[in-house]
């Protein structure tokens, strides 16, 4: 699921001193489980190098490689050269930022595959969850985290459920069908459908946070349970079955397990987001028709 995790910061492995360069860094893993992990390839974006040190031997010992760089700047130009699986991101960096860096590297990603972005963050304020789900990341970790978080995180996000060169946010097969229901002429009426949507979803998702940060289940559930079924309609299956989840772990009271699919959520919602943007485009400039 586009999951909000919350860890934090500490780490070890030597690492290069030299400054503006990538630093890479092999697998440590000692057994096979691990190891099967060395194919995954993770860079790392950490100014403090106590912090960077730490991370970095974490990530090693659960069997990834890994790269390390000081600044969302340098984070931006190895994404662009480079092949990675997911990147950490520290939000305050100098040169560049970790918000501007995500952006950046999400405006890269128009026509290619879209790479997981975990923010490493001290700040959990909603305003900051607010900055990074609007960059495009997928999550955050606050600081500081253990091993078995960074290692939920990474098996989350890594996983084929998740790991997709194009992840869907919108079923063609679905949509269009609702565009024949609807009747694809009617280019007004569909796009006040997509406007309300986008509209209930933000209000969706604020519920969620809000029924999390009051441990108020019953919120949760409701909110979750009003976006289940609009999704569905508008062919935004995985964020639907997203939904039905956070609705029965609400019902639960389960707010550990509400916390880690968050992220999840909010990732799948950036998605649905910006592939109904699409839509709307089209049937504003007369493009986007029932196939």
């Amino acid at each position: 699921m586009i999951f909000l995790f919350y860890l934090s910061k500490p780490l070890l492995l030597p690492i290069n001193s030299s400054e503006g360069h990538i630093r890479k860094h092999k697998c440590v893993a000692s057994d096979n489980k691990a190891m099967t992990n060395s194919a995954r390839h993770i860079l790392l974006a950490e100014d403090n190098p106590v912090n960077q040190k730490v991370v970095v031997r974490m990530i090693s010992r659960l069997g990834y490689e890994i790269d390390a760089v000081e600044n969302g700047q340098l984070a931006v130009e190895a994404v662009e050269n480079g092949n990675y699986d997911l990147v950490f991101m520290d939000m305050m960096m100098p040169v560049m930022d970790g918000i501007t860096a995500a952006k950046t590297i999400r405006a890269m990603e128009v026509s290619g595959p879209r790479i997981p972005i975990v923010a490493l963050t001290a700040n959990v304020e909603p305003k900051d969850e607010r900055n990074c789900i609007d960059a495009g990341m997928d999550g955050f970790i606050s600081k500081p985290f253990t091993l078995d978080q960074v290692r939920a995180c990474l098996d989350r996000f890594l996983k084929p459920a998740f790991y997709s060169d194009k992840p869907e946010g919108i079923n063609p097969e679905i949509m269009n069908a609702f565009l024949e229901n609807i009747g694809d002429g009617d280019m007004e009426f569909f796009k006040e459908i997509l406007t309300d949507f986008l509209t209930e979803a933000s209000k969706t998702r604020s519920n969620i946070h809000a029924g999390l940060q009051n441990s108020d289940g019953d919120a949760v559930r409701q909110a979750a349970h009003s976006l289940k079924a609009a999704s569905a309609v508008l062919g935004a299956q995985k964020l639907a079955e997203c939904c039905r989840e956070l609705e029965g772990l609400g019902r639960a009271e389960d707010f550990e397990n509400v916390r880690l699919r968050l992220g999840h959520f909010d990732g799948l919602l950036n998605i649905v987001r910006e592939e109904l943007n699409q839509y709307l485009i089209a049937a504003e400039t007369g493009q986007l028709s029932a196939q």
